[in-house]
């Protein structure tokens, strides 16, 4: 018999495995099926299988946590070459996450920035801006991105860019005042993990797409995606 308050402690476990971990890999499965096969058990689960489990997960979060910052610091000096050698103003690293479910149960998809390399004297206000950014307003735009396209914006007289993404450029512009906008996918392994936008702060400077600036993105995109996959092994 199942004593009382005993479901209540299994549902804190499962949260606070989730709070840490997520339920993605075997790892996880593999602890929650540990928890079901306790409380299903003959015996009743005990306290000390909830604190083993707990810290088990805590332990797998603290891994990834330290595979973040490693990640992170890796990936800024790319970022930095990447700017200079393309001559952006500004490059801006976004990863993708999903948020609140919908009515039917479909997940939001949103967008943050992550990291930022901008010139001397370019200002920096955009990190308090790109937050839980809805990846859905844009679909069109991720569609194309996921598809592995270099996209370029020349500013706002580019009208068919603009047309076919529609509010992206708009976007861009308003949070820091970008003037044109080179767009590509981070791939990652089954599926984008991120984006990178290279930003200029004048239409008259030109941009060469073509002989410049994708010989560097086909060069950098292997070597970030390198890093970001090391860093989910954990």
């Amino acid at each position: 018999m199942i004593r009382p308050g005993l479901i209540k402690e299994a549902t804190d476990a499962f949260v606070k495995i989730h709070e840490k971990i997520g339920f993605k890999n075997i790892k996880r499965y593999i602890l929650i099926a540990f928890v079901i096969w306790g409380i299903f058990n003959i015996k009743p689960i005990t306290a000390g299988i909830i604190k083993f489990v707990i810290e088990i997960s805590e332990d797998i979060h603290d891994h990834r946590m330290v595979a973040r910052d490693t990640y992170m610091s890796e990936l800024n000096p790319l970022l930095i070459e990447l700017r200079t050698r393309t001559g952006a103003d500004r490059a801006l690293y976004f990863e993708f996450h999903n948020s609140e479910e919908s009515l039917d149960g479909l997940p939001f998809k949103f967008f943050d920035v992550m990291l930022g390399s901008s010139r001397y004297g370019l200002g920096e206000g955009y990190t308090n801006t790109y937050i839980n950014v809805n990846a859905s307003r844009f679909t069109t735009f991720f569609d194309d991105l996921d598809q592995g396209k270099i996209l370029y914006c020349k500013g706002l007289g580019d009208v068919e860019f603009r047309r076919k993404y529609e509010g992206v450029h708009e976007y861009f512009n308003s949070v820091d005042y970008s003037d044109q906008q080179v767009m590509f996918s981070i791939p990652g392994i089954k599926f984008p993990i991120g984006f990178i936008v290279l930003e200029w702060t004048s239409v008259d400077v030109e941009v060469d797409v073509e002989d410049n600036i994708k010989p560097v993105v086909y060069e950098i995109i292997p070597r970030i995606n390198a890093l970001a996959i090391q860093a989910t092994q954990y």
